[in-house]
């Protein structure tokens, strides 16, 4: 599967973690040529105190850190995921998009995830 070209546009999600550490944000929006962007939907995934805690500690120097860094980036992706679901599933209620999401549209920068799979 090909990406689109960068001006051709597309639906994007945005996903982030501030330094609160109290969640995952996510924003999907649309950006075509010539078009100013278009928010479509927005979606929050809560951390448990457990995750927040353990993000933070890894903060410092620590007991089996890398363990544990492992063992806290697994549940942070979960996290990340449940985040697109939710933002897919809220467009999809909100209006329909203009075509299915699908992998190809998950970016960062100049980094290639279209081996990501979000859409079964």
């Amino acid at each position: 599967m090909t990406p689109p070209a960068p001006d051709a546009g597309g639906l994007y999600i945005g996903l982030m973690s501030g330094t609160s550490t109290d969640g995952v944000d996510a924003v999907l929006a649309s950006f075509g040529p010539g078009q100013a962007p278009r928010h479509i939907a927005t979606a929050t995934v809560p951390f448990e105190d457990a995750l927040r805690t353990e993000l933070l500690a890894l903060n410092s120097p620590g007991l089996d850190e890398l363990h544990r860094s492992a063992l806290a980036s697994q549940m942070l992706a979960r996290k990340y995921a449940q985040a697109v679901q939710d933002i897919l599933g809220a467009a999809k209620a909100s209006r329909p998009l203009p075509y299915a999401p699908s992998a190809h549209m998950v970016r960062r920068c100049d980094i290639d995830l279209s081996w990501v799979t979000l859409c079964n």
